[in-house]
Formats: structure tokens, sequence, C-alpha cells
């Protein structure tokens, strides 16, 4: 087995943040918060689940998931529903207005990044995809 160097992995993963995700974030144009952004994509990824689970994911404390969700709900992005097992808990769904608005975004950023590809050679581009589907399957284990 191969040394780790922790060292490479946290380089590369503040490159990924810099390359990747800071130039995502940012096509949000100060509509949201990165913060905010990242809830908006779990909500609907996860159509249903609950704020403290949020909190959880992305590792947050649950205040401020919860301050997060209410101005989600605010701007009409998401809906809370009364759970069916416990009228207490209270599912978040996005509304048509929060996948719209992610789904422009994700087309935006594929674009941009579309844009970023095309600095590669095809075998370069290919390597890449490549390597982000493999990163994708080993980081869903985790």
């Amino acid at each position: 087995m191969t040394k780790i160097n922790f060292d490479d992995i946290i380089n590369s993963i503040t490159l990924f943040e810099y390359k990747i995700l800071k130039p995502f974030y940012n096509l949000y144009n100060g509509y949201l918060t990165r913060p905010q952004a990242q809830v908006l994509s779990l909500i609907c990824d996860n159509p249903g689940i609950f704020s403290k689970d949020i909190s959880i994911l992305l590792g947050i404390p649950k205040q401020y998931s919860s301050k997060i969700v209410q101005k989600l709900v605010s701007e009409e992005l998401v809906v809370n529903k009364q759970g069916l097992k416990d009228g207490r808990t209270q599912p978040l769904f996005p509304t048509e207005k929060g996948i719209s608005l992610l789904n422009n975004q994700i087309n935006k950023s594929n674009n941009y990044f579309y844009e970023r590809l095309q600095k590669l050679t095809s075998e370069e581009s290919e390597e890449i995809l490549n390597a982000f589907s493999v990163l994708h399957k080993l980081l869903k284990k985790i």
C-alpha cells in the first residue's frame, strides 16, 4: 500500500476548492451565501431531509442550519411541511423556484468548467473526468 502524504492531499483539496468550488459558489452573484447554496443543494438532492440532518452532514451547529433554512424559506426556495410521524418535525422540500435557481447555477457552472477543460488536451480532459468519477465513487463510501 502506498504511504499517504497528507500534505499532498490537503494541497489537492485546497486547489480543488480554489479552482472548482469557489467559482461555483461565486456564480450565485450574492443572491445566496455559500452555506445557503450548500444547504439548498443538499435539500434539492435529498427532498424531505430534516434540519438536524443538514447540520450533521455539513458539520455546522443546528442553530446555524436553522437560520439558513429560515432564509431559504423566506426566499421561497424551500418549504417545510409537518412530519407525518411526528408533528414537531418538519421535513424540508425544495420549491420550483429553488430547483430552478439550483439548476440555473449548475448550468452556469457546467459552462464555466467546460471552458476550463478546453485548456486541456482531450487526453487530459478525459483523465480529469475519470479521476473525478473514481473520487466520487470512493467518497460516497466514506
